[in-house]
């Protein structure tokens, strides 16, 4: 577990449906967050015990096939009612959001932006996408509205140095 600011953290563990994709690995990333109330956690795989022993452990997932190790962990999962930390904003693929932490600037992003990057063109002609580039952008152009410090991508490492800079380029 790395903390990234402070009391926010970060983690990887392996998921356990990973096909040999070339556009991810078999490392997924998992976020916390510190608040007033307790803990939250972001599309949670293989948590730190120290994490979940917390009190008052609340789970928020950037899509619904983003569960992961939520169910058994035994925490509220959270879906349209957000903890007061954290807003939901748009992602590019149906069912799923990016996830605004105000108090960090930091964005929490699920399959819309591996890697802090622009998905692969393949994705864009998936059965779960079916959209152009073009539609891409048009969905993902409003975060560049936030004034995002940390992009914290899912698949892929947390991008701190020109956040901003890289989410524009994924959806400019």
């Amino acid at each position: 577990m790395h903390e990234l600011a402070g009391g926010l953290w970060t983690w990887t563990g392996r998921h356990p449906e990973w096909n040999d994709d070339p556009h991810w690995g078999p490392e997924v990333r998992s976020y916390a967050l510190r608040t007033g109330d307790g803990i939250i956690l972001f599309d949670p795989i293989s948590p730190p015990d120290e994490l979940t022993r917390e009190v008052d452990v609340q789970v928020v997932l950037t899509a619904e096939w983003h569960g992961r190790d939520a169910t058994k962990l035994g925490h509220t999962v959270r879906g349209d009612d957000l903890p007061a930390d954290v807003t939901a904003q748009p992602a590019f693929f149906p069912g799923e959001r990016t996830l605004w932490i105000p108090a960090q600037s930091a964005l929490v992003a699920g399959d819309s932006l591996p890697g802090g990057q622009a998905i692969p063109d393949e994705w864009l002609e998936s059965e779960w996408a079916k959209g152009t580039r073009d539609d891409y952008k048009a969905k993902l152009r409003p975060l560049l509205d936030l004034p995002v410090e940390l992009l914290l991508p899912t698949h892929g490492d947390p991008v701190a140095d020109d956040a901003h800079g890289a989410l524009a380029r994924a959806v400019g």
